[in-house]
């Protein structure tokens, strides 16, 4: 059996971390030293590896890696997984095939040591360059966190800097230098739950997907406006809306239009549903439909309802090469 699966190019941010950075030797020399006060490598035990990002009892855990003996070669391959604790799952006993008139919801008891896996993310580095393919609650945002407090606890990033893996934003022409910004999110409907940002943990599908009411959080309005709001739209009803952004500068008359570089709004962009922004330039050039991340989905088999781990990698692996060949990335597989 095979699962189509996407799997998503990202570049290391390395305005705060110089040029001649390289993420891909950093991680595995961290993973090759002891951890702070033990006497095993981070790389032989996966409790080495554990880190709780939200303080809440949930881990984000480095699980599966490739082979410790091609580490010294230009990729190392991660497993990341979102476990969180709970002993009480709500479930059903029954075969949805059973003669039976309705299902028995119950509360079933896991063991001490049992945990809940939220998501499973796969990635990939090579130098600076990242592919990854994303679980439900293990996002891009997620490894980048997870790095950066795996990095800072080994004193390899200095207070301020941090993990931060752009998207490769692509469209229909070549915007460099963006004038406006185009915001078209999904429409947000009557029945929409209504969740803060501060209700979003380690694991959450952060960005994906936005919605009108998430514009209308960034805007300055409470829980309570916008439940008032979604309150008041007739049954099976929905708002819509399209923001626009304009970059300004002043000049000694007037305000003026400016200019962002395309590489800020690949950072800025970079956990957000590409498809909901458009770009102009200064000259009228627009990109109003068809961004994208560069991003493509590739068959990998699984083992029962999961992705197999290094069919996944591998796909992963494959991929960055092609890309590298084709000159969609300048990635070089010999460092």
């Amino acid at each position: 059996m095979t699962k189509r699966a996407t799997i998503q190019y990202r570049y290391l941010n390395l305005d705060n971390l110089g040029e001649h950075y390289h993420l891909k030797k950093v991680v595995v020399d961290v993973l090759g030293r002891s951890a702070r006060g033990a006497s095993e490598a981070r790389a032989e035990l996966v409790r080495h590896r554990k880190i709780d990002l939200d303080q809440d009892g949930s881990y984000v855990v480095l699980n599966k890696m490739n082979d410790r003996a091609d580490w010294s070669g230009p990729v190392f391959c991660g497993q990341l997984l979102h476990i969180r604790a709970g002993a009480d799952v709500a479930g059903i006993m029954q075969s949805l095939e059973d003669n039976i008139s309705e299902l028995e919801l119950r509360n079933i008891i896991m063991g001490g040591d049992q945990r809940i896996v939220d998501g499973i993310l796969y990635f990939a580095i090579t130098h600076n360059h990242i592919g990854l393919i994303e679980g439900q609650r293990a996002r891009s945002r997620t490894l980048e966190r997870y790095l950066t407090r795996l990095l800072q606890d080994a004193g390899e990033l200095e207070a301020g800097q941090t993990v931060i893996l752009n998207a490769k934003l692509q469209g229909g022409s070549t915007v460099n230098e963006v004038s406006e910004l185009f915001v078209n999110p999904k429409r947000s409907l009557s029945s929409d739950p209504i969740e803060t940002t501060s209700q979003r943990g380690a694991g959450t599908a952060e960005g994906q997907g936005k919605t009108v009411f998430d514009v209308l959080e960034t805007l300055g309005w409470s829980f309570d406006e916008i439940e008032s709001l979604r309150a008041g739209l007739p049954e099976e009803g929905w708002i819509e809306g399209t923001f626009k952004m304009v970059f300004k500068q002043k000049t000694k008359k007037r305000a003026a239009k400016a200019a962002v570089a395309r590489k800020q709004l690949e950072e800025a962009l970079r956990n957000h549903h590409p498809a909901s922004f458009g770009l102009r330039d200064p000259l009228g050039s627009t990109e109003k439909k068809g961004l994208a991340r560069l991003a493509e989905k590739r068959e990998i088999a699984t083992v029962e309802e999961l992705l197999d781990p290094e069919g996944a990698m591998r796909a992963i692996v494959d991929l960055l090469r092609s890309w590298a060949a084709s000159g969609k990335i300048d990635c070089d597989f010999r460092t």
